[in-house]
C-alpha cells in the first residue's frame, strides 16, 4: 500500500451505528495520518468500540464510510490490524508461532514466517521468549507478543482497544514508553481507543473526545508536545493544560460546571 503523508491513511466519514434501534453513534468524522497515533477518548458505553468495529470492517455502519488510503473499505475486515482488549494468544503454540499467524494466513513459507518473527523479537522486548507458551509470559510480554502479531498482520496502521487497560499501573507505564518508541522507530500509524486521559496524552499526536448518547466527536486535542512523554511530562504546565481541557469537555457534556 502506497500512502501520501499528506493524505490520510484511514478515515471514518458521517458514521452512525444503532443497536436494537438505539443511536450508539452519530455522524462520526475521523482521520489517521500515516506515523501518527491517534487517541479516542471517552468514558465507558459511549460506542467507542462500536466506532472501531466499524473502521476495522467488523460492523457495517448504518451510514457513512470507511476509506483506507482512499480506497472504500465499508464492511471489509481483514484490511487493517486489529488488536482487542485481550490479547487472544492461542495458549498451544509458542511466542514465535502466535506473532507469525499473519504471515502463514498470506501463505508464507513456515521458514520464512519464523525468520521474520525473530529478527523482530528483540525489537519487541520479547528476545529468548520464541519456544515459551503464552502461559509462561508476564502481563507485558503477552500485549508485546499480541502486537507483534497485529504488526505482521499490516505494519502501516494498526487499530488497539484499550491494548494496556488489564495491566497494572507500574507495566502499563513501561508499555506506555516502550510502545511510543516503537510507532515513532517503525512509522506506523496506529488508532487506538481508551478512557484514561493520561493515557491518551502520554501517547497520542492528537485526541478525539467522544461523548453523549449518542456518541459523537465534541473535540480534538493536538498533543503537539517535542519532548519525552516521561514522568516530567505528566507534570509540565502543557499536560495539565490539555487534561483540564479534556476534563472540562467531558464535564460540559454531562451538564456539570
Amino acid at each position: 500500500m502506497t500512502t501520501c503523508p499528506n493524505k490520510p491513511i484511514l478515515q471514518g466519514i458521517d458514521i452512525s451505528q444503532s443497536f436494537q434501534g438505539q443511536p450508539v453513534i452519530s455522524e462520526i468524522n475521523v482521520e489517521l495520518y500515516p506515523g501518527e497515533t491517534v487517541c479516542i477518548l471517552g468514558k465507558s458505553g459511549v460506542g467507542k468500540t462500536t466506532l472501531f468495529n466499524i473502521l476495522s470492517g467488523l460492523e457495517r455502519p448504518e451510514t457513512g464510510r470507511v476509506l483506507l488510503a482512499g480506497e472504500d473499505i465499508t464492511g471489509q475486515s481483514g484490511k487493517v490490524a486489529y488488536m482487542q482488549q485481550k490479547d487472544l494468544l492461542l495458549p498451544f503454540r509458542t511466542v514465535a508461532d502466535n506473532a507469525a499467524v499473519p504471515l502463514r494466513l498470506r501463505g508464507v513459507g513456515k521458514k520464512e514466517a519464523r525468520k521474520q518473527v525473530e529478527a523482530l523479537l528483540p525489537e519487541f522486548d520479547l528476545a529468548g521468549t520464541a519456544e515459551k507458551y503464552p502461559a509462561q509470559l508476564s502481563g507485558g510480554m503477552r500485549q508485546r507478543a499480541a502486537l507483534l502479531r497485529s504488526y505482521l498482520f499490516n505494519d502501516q496502521i494498526m487499530l488497539m482497544d484499550e491494548p494496556f487497560s488489564a495491566l497494572d499501573a507500574l507495566t502499563k507505564n513501561e508499555m506506555h514508553r516502550w510502545f511510543r518508541r516503537l510507532v515513532v522507530s517503525r512509522g506506523t500509524a496506529s488508532f487506538m481507543v481508551t478512557h484514561d486521559i493520561d493515557e491518551g496524552l502520554k501517547l497520542a499526536d492528537r485526541i478525539y473526545i467522544l461523548t453523549g448518547q449518542p456518541g459523537r466527536i465534541c473535540r480534538q486535542i493536538i498533543v503537539d508536545y517535542t519532548g519525552e512523554r516521561d514522568e516530567s511530562f505528566t507534570i509540565s504546565p502543557a499536560f495539565v493544560e490539555w487534561k483540564t481541557q479534556i476534563l472540562a469537555a467531558l464535564r460540559r457534556e454531562n451538564g456539570k460546571n
